[in-house]
């Protein structure tokens, strides 16, 4: 019996890529959104959201190209920003509410805070952009652009 035709290259990623996700997905969407045997469907949004920089760190693993993944293309302290922004916008925002006469939010206890750093950084890299952002941009894109 031969083996399926799976095009190499760029093309194997994004054939890899929809193939797993809508897998995921759509395992989810037949069951309901209810659970699928021990695993829930957030796990499963996750893990979709999640295969474009799966699928792209397995074909660089295996093909041993590593660049797109591995070079980082600004200064430290942009991703710093990048992560500290957001949180300085949203505590300036609450600030300013309070400020105005609105009720401040209940925060908390402080031996709850490291809970909430990892937190911080955690939903978006499992459930949210960085879960992709790797594969498109860090393995898609400059394969696109040397082909």
């Amino acid at each position: 019996m031969s083996r399926p035709y799976l095009p190499s290259g760029i093309g194997r990623f994004f054939v890899l890529t929809f193939a797993l996700t809508w897998l995921l997905w759509l395992s989810m969407l037949l069951a309901g959104h209810y659970l699928i045997g021990p695993v829930p469907s957030p796990l499963l949004l996750a893990l979709g959201t999640a295969v474009p920089s799966l699928v792209a760190r397995a074909l660089a693993l295996r093909s041993g190209d590593r660049r797109g993944l591995t070079r980082w293309r600004l200064p430290a302290r942009w991703y710093a920003a990048v992560l500290l922004v957001p949180a300085v916008l949203m505590l300036t925002a609450v600030g300013l509410d309070v400020l105005l006469g609105g009720t401040a939010p209940s925060f908390p206890s402080p031996g709850r805070w490291p809970l909430v750093a990892v937190n911080f950084l955690a939903v978006p890299l499992i459930g949210g952009p960085l879960g992709e952002e790797l594969g498109w941009r860090g393995y898609a894109l400059p394969s696109s652009i040397k082909n």
